[in-house]
């Protein structure tokens, strides 16, 4: 039997980007993010990324100094604000 959470579901109708592909997992974006670059990742991508790996926040992407606090998340709300700021992320 398989269980469906309203949270889920909230989530993913408020995805902005349901087929974007994370440069890092290949997988689909669920809840994006975008740095104040242009670059688009999963949130959890980012916290990954920016917490974990080191040098610790920094872009994976330019290699400047990035910190959490400094992404938005997308939402179908925002995504106009924001859409023409998206550049490819492909890894430099």
């Amino acid at each position: 039997m398989e269980e469906s959470s309203e949270d889920d579901s909230d989530e993913d109708d408020d995805n902005p980007l349901p087929d974007h592909i994370d440069p890092i997992t290949l997988d689909v974006v669920e809840r994006p993010a975008i740095s104040p670059y242009g670059h688009v990742m999963g949130y959890d991508t980012w916290v990954r990324c920016l917490s974990f790996s080191e040098p610790k926040d920094r872009c994976p992407f330019t290699k400047n100094t990035l910190k959490l606090r400094q992404l938005v998340k997308l939402t179908k709300d925002n995504i106009h604000l924001y859409k023409d700021k998206i550049i490819s992320s492909k890894l430099e």
